[in-house]
């Protein structure tokens, strides 16, 4: 999810830089010229980002020349997400966005002031990344500034761009009494719920970790009426809501049956992808849309899927 972080980057040179490592991370052997074409900078400026880039990281991470290009590669993975950290130091909105999500709301001009920007310059600042915020329903609110939407855009938000996103030193990090008390105890019975979960537990302790504070600020999610009697008819939910014991213990928050509804919903609908039975469980009890067969099989045909293919998706839809 590094592209959405790209969004709320200020300085265009740590964005290039950025891109550099995405793009090197990933192919781990490049030239100047294939990575100067991706970033869409000349050779020259690839170059001198490249030299930057080896002063920075030290030790870390070495670039070694050869006939066939550079070949990239971390040494000492701890000190380079270290180093690769500190390019995000001076970007205020990650700062914000962090503060935002712990409920600390200033006024435009004071953070104008405490970063050292003109407030005209600030709200260009944060027209450059409205159209991230726009792709998920939500926007700039002031004053206070603030992120408005609903709830539920908001937590997808929050857990893109710190879950899974690059790790910067403003990064949300759920804290290990949760992970040790909860997760240990709790995240073993996920395999024998009946409609099952593709999610990894990482992934659940985060969404569980932005419920506890979004409720704690008294900010709460709402799922169709519809949905919520599905859920609360459920007998996986019934066992699953007994996570309300263990929040409010460690965090002194009781979460609303809605909100372990949601959370819920936000972890089985994460799907699976080699359990057909689980598949199966899932959409029989949570298939709320007859148009579904029908989707399913203009979408196979139109792919010249097999007619074999068609009649086994018939039987399972």
């Amino acid at each position: 999810m590094r592209e959405l972080q790209l969004g709320f980057i200020s300085n265009k040179t740590t964005v290039r830089l950025l891109k550099i490592l995405n793009y090197i991370e990933h192919k781990n052997r490049f030239t100047i010229g294939e990575l100067a074409e991706n970033v869409v900078v000349s050779e020259r400026t690839i170059a001198s980002d490249i030299k930057y880039l080896k002063d920075h990281f030290e030790d870390s991470a070495e670039f070694v020349s050869g006939s066939k290009g550079v070949i990239f590669r971390e040494i000492h993975l701890s000190e380079y997400k270290e180093r690769k950290k500190q390019l995000f130091s001076n970007e205020c909105l990650f700062e914000i966005i962090q503060q935002i999500f712990y409920g600390k709301l200033d006024r435009i001009e004071e953070l104008a002031h405490r970063y050292n920007y003109s407030e005209t310059s600030f709200r260009r600042l944060l027209v450059q990344s409205t159209p991230v915020l726009k792709s998920y329903g939500l926007l700039w609110q002031t004053n206070p500034l603030t992120i408005g939407g609903r709830e539920g855009n908001l937590r997808k938000f929050f857990k893109d761009f710190f879950y899974e996103g690059v790790e910067t030193p403003f990064t949300i990090i759920p804290d290990n009494k949760l992970h040790d008390f909860f997760i240990q105890k709790f995240m073993n019975e996920m395999g024998r719920y009946s409609v099952g979960s593709g999610t990894t537990p990482e992934a659940f302790y985060y969404t569980l970790y932005i419920a506890i504070n979004r409720v704690s600020l008294d900010k709460t999610v709402s799922i169709p009426k519809e949905l919520q009697k599905k859920v609360f008819n459920e007998h996986d939910f019934l066992v699953f809501s007994s996570i309300t014991e263990v929040v409010e213990e460690l965090y002194k928050v009781k979460l609303p049956k809605e909100e372990l509804a949601w959370i819920y919903l936000v972890t089985i609908c994460k799907r699976t992808i080699d359990r057909e039975d689980l598949e199966k469980t899932f959409f029989d009890h949570f298939n709320l849309w007859p148009e579904i067969p029908g989707i399913t099989k203009r979408f196979l045909q139109k792919r010249g899927i097999p007619s074999a293919c068609l009649l086994y998706t018939s039987r399972c839809v």
